[in-house]
Order: structure tokens, then C-alpha cells, then sequence
């Protein structure tokens, strides 16, 4: 039988073992972090480490990857040229909000002559065309252009495609010399949409993109309507038969806001 001075001793002891198991369960509590989408653990409802879920970062297997369509250089003048790729994002609800990528230029040996980098916004389930005017080769010929682009940052962005739509009207190409390709862009937005840019794309009847353009309007107010012209100097490689402009804005600036 356990002694009554035992006894007190083994309640004292359990109290303070208790105390000291309340303090460190408030405490833990008080100073426990909230899971969040940037606490390098998976939790909440992630479907990775701070991605999926609720978090507006995108997990890799949740992606589509983009399609390149093609990648073309267009001759402006000896040692000057335009290059142009066509590229998709199918992923519906996906967009990245700042893509780095390189436009490698290759000569008719496999010679690199010139790398040129940049950055543009991917919106979600969008075909657009990625341009860059007057690259320097030096006097050099280029046979040949990659496109690449570094890993992406997905996220997700809640868009309508209505809120940024602008149509495109009274296309009209003369051939010249110089070759004018002219249209005029009307916006259906509800509201102003800022910094839009547009692309023409000149093809053959076989889809061969043989001249491609840019130009860039600061803003586009509803219903308002606007002119866009795309000349080239030079002699196109063949008479185009399919014209077409893609005209994008950029969704995370204009609509996530």
C-alpha cells in the first residue's frame, strides 16, 4: 500500500509534469506558424510543396506543356532581321506572369551568330506570337532560328477572355512594294484595357508564315476603335494569301487586378 507522503509526492510530481505539458502545448500554439502557400510543407489542400490546391502557384503535373508552332527569321536589311515564333498555351485556367526567353540565330554552318533575349506574359488558352524587330548579325546570313524559354512560374489566374476581347475589322493588304497590311482593332472590353499589343502574320496558302510585323497601341478604351498599319520594305518571299493578327493584353495586369 502506498504511503500518503508517496502519494503527495507522485501528485506533485504529476502536477508539475501537467504545468509544464500546458505550457508548452500554449506555446506552441500562441507561436505556431498558419499554414500558408510559402512555408516550404505541404499542407492545407496542396497538391506539392506550397503549390496546387488553394495556392495560386501551380503544381508541374497540373501543366499542359506550351506548343511551338514555328520560329522564323525575316531579312529587314543586309545584317538586320525581325524573328517571330508562334507558340499556344492550351491550359485553361494556367498563365505565367513573367516568361524569360532566347531567340538563338544560326548561320548556314550551325554557327551561332546572336542570341537575343526578352520576356513576355503568358495568358491562359491563348495563341499568340512572340516578335522581335532589327537584330544586329553583323553582315552575317541566318539559315536558321531556336526558340527557347526558361522554366515557367505557373499561376493561376481567373479571367474571362470577354473582358479583354477586341476584334479585328476591315483587314486590307497591298502588296506595293512597300507591302502595307492594314486593319482596324475595336475593343469589346468593359472597361480600358492597357498596353495592347498586336502581330500580323502574313502566310501562304500552304500556312507558311512569310512576313510578320508589330505594333503596340498604349491603350484601347471600350468600344473604342483603332487603326493599325504593318509595312515591309522589302520584296516578300512569296504573295501571301492568309492574314491574320493576334492581338493580346496582358491578363494579370489588366483583369486580375
Amino acid at each position: 500500500m502506498i504511503s500518503w507522503r508517496a502519494r503527495h509526492r507522485l501528485f506533485t510530481v504529476l502536477s508539475i509534469v501537467a504545468v509544464i505539458a500546458g505550457v508548452f502545448f500554449a506555446g506552441y500554439a500562441l507561436f505556431r506558424a498558419e499554414p500558408s502557400c510559402s512555408d516550404n510543407l505541404k499542407n492545407q489542400n496542396e497538391l506539392g510543396v506550397d503549390c496546387g490546391g488553394g495556392c495560386e502557384r501551380v503544381c508541374r503535373e497540373e501543366v499542359v506543356e506550351m506548343q511551338i508552332f514555328w520560329a522564323n527569321s525575316y531579312k529587314v536589311s543586309s545584317g538586320h532581321y525581325d524573328v517571330a515564333t508562334l507558340v499556344e498555351n492550351p491550359n485553361q485556367a494556367f498563365g505565367v506572369r513573367k516568361l524569360n526567353y532566347h531567340f538563338k540565330l544560326y548561320d548556314k554552318d550551325g554557327l551561332l551568330i546572336s542570341e537575343h533575349p526578352g520576356s513576355t506574359f503568358i495568358n491562359p488558352r491563348e495563341r499568340f506570337v512572340i516578335f522581335s524587330g532589327n537584330i544586329d548579325t553583323g553582315l552575317r546570313e541566318v539559315e536558321r532560328v531556336v526558340f527557347t524559354y526558361d522554366d515557367p512560374l505557373w499561376e493561376r489566374i481567373v479571367s474571362s477572355r470577354d473582358r479583354s476581347r477586341i476584334v479585328v475589322e476591315s483587314k486590307l493588304y497591298e502588296a506595293g512594294p512597300p507591302a502595307r497590311f492594314s486593319a482596324r482593332l475595336i475593343s469589346k472590353a468593359p472597361s480600358l484595357l492597357r498596353e495592347v499589343n498586336a502581330v500580323a502574320v502574313l502566310s501562304s496558302a500552304d500556312g507558311r508564315a512569310v512576313a510578320v510585323s508589330s505594333t503596340r497601341l498604349p491603350s484601347l478604351d471600350r468600344s473604342e476603335s483603332r487603326a493599325v498599319v504593318f509595312t515591309w520594305p522589302e520584296l516578300l518571299s512569296s504573295e501571301p494569301e492568309l492574314f491574320e493578327i493576334y492581338v493580346r493584353v496582358n491578363e494579370f495586369e489588366n483583369i486580375s487586378k
